[in-house]
C-alpha cells in the first residue's frame, strides 16, 4: 500500500510541477493582548485597513446572528499544554473536518464534521486548505472536489457547526484566506482567485468585482494569503516560478494581478514575518537536497514583491514546501517532504533594509533536521509555542512534536491516524 501510495504522490507531484534567538514559552496566564499574533489576518492599526466601513462586519455582530449559546472564544480546556487541531480528509466520499484536541502532547479525535462538499482523493499540494479566522471563532474549508467553500462555527470544546456553504465560479479551490470579514480562495483548476464576504447574518456572499486570473493557465498555486493590514492579496506558482499578488479596493474586490519571478523555482507554502517581509519555502522541482527557503518583500501598497535575502538552500532537504512560523516570527519550521524530516530557520536583520535567514539546529546533538514518519506535509504551531504538529500523508498520521526550549530539541510525543489517504491542511486553535 506505501509503495502504491508513494507512486501516486509523486505523480500528483510531477503534474504540479512538484517533485512539491529561541521563543520565549507563553504562560497560560498570558491575556488576548499578549499573545496576540502580528499575522496576515490582523492589521496593527485599524486606521491602515483599506476597506470601507459600509462593507466591515464586526465579530461580535457575525455571532450574535449566529446565536449560539457558547459565544466563549477561548478552549474548554485551556493553557499551556491544550490546543486543538483541524485537518480536512479531502475525501471523494465527503469532505470532513477532522478536530483533535492535543492535551500534553497526547492527540485524540474528538468528531468529524461534514463540509457538505466533496474532495478529491488525492494529493493536492497546498498549504491552507483550512484556516481559522483571527478570533478562533469561524473556520473555513475548501471542498478541491465540489468547488465550494463550507463556514463553521468553532464552539468553546473544539467542535464545529456547519453554518454556510457556498458554490465557487472557480473549479478547484485549494487554499483559502482570511481578514476581517472577508474570505479569499484560490483556484487550482481555473487558475483564478475569487472572494466572499461574511455578512451581518453570517452568510458567504460573493465580492462583485473579486475573481481574478493568475499569471496564465497551469500555474498549479500553492498558497493565497492577506498580506499585512489587508491590502495586498499573495499567491505562490509552483509551475511558473512566479508570486502574484492583486492589491485590494475599498469594497473588499481586488485590481488585476501582478507576478513576479521567484528567486528559486517552485515556489509553495509561505508565512508572514514582521512588517512586510515574508519567508517562502521552494519545493525546486523536487531536485534532491536543493530545497530552499527565501525571504521577500511585499509593498504594501502597490504588492510589488523583491527579494530581501539569499537562498538558503544548505539543509539538504528535498521538496522544502509548508511553513509555518513562531510567535515572535524570529523562527520558522518547514516540512522536506521527500527526505522525511523538519527544518528549523531563524530570520534577522541584515544592513540596509535586507533580512538574513540560517539554518537554526534543532535536533540531537546540533543536527539541522528532525526526522518525521513517512512524507510530511502540512505544520502547525500552537501559539504557546511547545507544541508542532504535522500530518504526514505517507503514513496517514497526525504528529505531535514537543518543542523543549530548554535543551533547544524538537522532541516526537504521540501520532494519530487520520484514517485518510490524502487529508490536507492544519489550522490550531488555543
Amino acid at each position: 500500500m506505501f509503495n502504491l501510495k508513494s507512486l501516486l504522490i509523486f505523480s500528483a507531484l510531477a503534474l504540479f510541477m512538484f517533485s512539491c534567538e529561541q521563543d520565549d514559552l507563553i504562560t497560560p496566564a498570558d491575556t488576548d493582548a499578549n499573545i496576540s499574533e502580528t499575522s496576515f489576518s490582523q492589521a496593527d492599526d485599524i486606521s491602515e485597513m483599506p476597506f470601507d466601513q459600509s462593507v466591515l462586519v464586526s465579530d461580535e455582530v457575525i455571532m450574535a446572528s449566529i446565536g449560539e449559546e457558547d459565544f466563549k472564544e477561548g478552549p474548554a480546556k485551556s493553557g499551556l499544554n491544550a490546543s486543538f487541531v483541524y485537518t480536512l480528509s479531502n475525501a471523494v466520499s465527503g469532505n470532513e473536518v477532522i478536530a483533535y484536541s492535543s492535551t500534553a502532547g497526547n492527540l485524540q479525535e474528538i468528531g468529524r464534521f461534514a463540509t457538505g462538499g466533496t474532495g478529491t482523493d488525492t494529493n493536492l499540494a497546498n498549504q491552507g486548505a483550512l484556516i481559522l479566522n483571527r478570533r478562533q471563532n469561524l473556520l473555513f474549508a475548501t471542498d478541491a472536489g465540489s468547488n465550494s467553500l463550507a463556514m463553521f462555527r468553532v464552539r468553546s470544546n473544539g467542535t464545529l457547526r456547519l453554518i454556510d456553504r457556498v458554490e465557487l465560479r472557480g473549479d478547484e479551490p485549494i487554499s483559502v484566506t482570511s481578514f476581517a470579514n472577508f474570505v479569499y480562495v484560490v483556484n487550482n483548476g481555473s487558475d483564478d482567485i475569487e472572494g466572499y464576504r461574511v455578512s451581518r447574518n453570517a452568510s458567504l456572499e460573493y465580492i462583485q468585482g473579486s475573481q481574478q486570473s493568475l499569471s496564465t493557465t497551469g500555474t498549479a498555486p500553492a498558497q493565497i494569503s492577506f498580506g499585512r493590514f489587508g491590502r495586498v492579496l499573495i499567491v505562490t506558482e509552483k509551475a511558473t516560478n512566479k508570486i502574484t499578488t492583486f492589491t485590494m479596493n475599498s469594497n473588499a474586490s481586488t485590481d488585476p494581478g501582478n507576478s513576479f519571478e521567484s528567486a528559486a523555482d517552485t515556489p509553495f507554502g509561505f508565512s508572514d514575518a514582521f512588517s512586510n517581509i515574508i519567508v517562502v519555502s521552494h519545493a525546486t522541482g523536487g531536485r534532491p537536497g536543493e530545497g530552499a527557503v527565501v525571504n521577500y518583500r511585499v509593498d504594501r501598497f502597490s504588492g510589488v514583491v523583491t527579494q530581501s535575502s539569499t537562498v538558503v538552500d544548505d539543509f539538504e532537504g528535498t521538496a522544502t514546501c509548508w511553513v509555518v512560523p513562531t510567535r515572535n516570527r524570529r523562527n520558522f519550521f518547514v516540512t522536506n517532504t521527500f527526505t522525511d524530516d523538519i527544518t528549523r530557520l531563524r530570520l534577522g536583520l541584515g544592513r540596509g533594509g535586507s533580512t538574513t535567514l540560517a539554518t537554526d539546529p534543532i535536533g540531537a546533538n546540533g543536527a539541522t533536521n528532525v526526522g518525521t514518519p513517512a512524507t510530511p506535509h502540512d505544520l502547525g504551531l500552537n501559539r504557546f509555542n511547545n507544541q508542532l504538529f504535522v500530518l504526514t500523508v505517507g503514513s496517514d498520521e497526525l504528529v505531535s512534536y514537543q518543542l523543549d526550549n530548554r535543551n533547544d530539541a524538537l522532541i516526537q510525543d504521540s501520532q494519530l491516524s487520520t484514517g485518510t489517504i490524502f487529508a490536507t491542511g492544519i489550522a490550531v486553535r488555543n
